[in-house]
């Protein structure tokens, strides 16, 4: 499944997707918003801006923009993969009380992956 376009998660609400999906957009969750990932694979070509609750259970978050991340990071057992080969990515992790379980970094671009504040992960491949 490919969808274009923007998801905004706002108000009172809670996001579960559990399909195998790839979005050509940009994802923001607001503030009192749970997304949750589950176990499927999310392909985003675009950036993920969290002020929310964010969760990945143990499936995988595939990245080709931004990772901004001021809300609530919970990544259970799941992987994310910054993955870009057009573009520098850029990384705002929220701390370490929201840090990656696995990190998998592919990046081609020559500018990479640039770490707004620490990383924090269990495990970076």
């Amino acid at each position: 499944m490919t969808k274009n376009g923007y998801i905004a998660a706002f108000l009172w609400a809670i996001v579960l997707i559990n399909t195998t999906a790839t979005y050509a957009i940009d994802i923001e969750i607001e503030s009192g918003i749970t997304f949750d990932v589950d176990t499927c694979t999310l392909e985003i070509d675009g950036n993920i801006r969290n002020n929310g609750i964010l969760q990945l259970s143990s499936g995988t978050i595939n990245l080709g923009g931004n990772w901004l991340n001021s809300g609530n990071f919970i990544s259970g057992e799941g992987v994310v993969t910054l993955n870009s080969s057009s573009s520098a990515q850029t990384v705002t992790t929220g701390g370490e009380s929201s840090a990656f379980k696995i990190l998998t970094i592919t990046n081609s671009h020559s500018s990479g992956v640039t770490f707004a504040d620490a990383l924090h992960c269990e495990t970076l491949n």
